[in-house]
């Protein structure tokens, strides 16, 4: 099997385990939202927060600040539409 073939598994797996993490630890806001907006709204929170840590204990340290974010964003498209 290629490198490459084996580093796109890796971090397909990676990225797997983060929205894994995530539901068990958010799975009030995984049921409100559904299946398909939570990771939707998961692989948003990665790409603007990476993991900075091995552990996964830290993984949605900063999940509650960023939903806050896209509230504000949000908020603001309403208002000046």
């Amino acid at each position: 099997m290629p490198r490459s073939t084996r580093i796109a598994i890796y971090a397909n797996a990676y990225h797997a385990r983060f929205v894994e993490a995530l539901a068990a630890d958010y799975s009030a806001l995984k049921t409100y939202l559904g299946d398909d907006e939570f990771e939707q709204l998961i692989n948003a929170y990665i790409e603007a927060y990476p993991s900075q840590y091995f552990s996964m204990r830290y993984v949605g340290q900063h999940l509650s600040d960023f939903c806050a974010s896209i509230c504000r964003i949000v908020r603001i498209a309403i208002c000046t539409s």
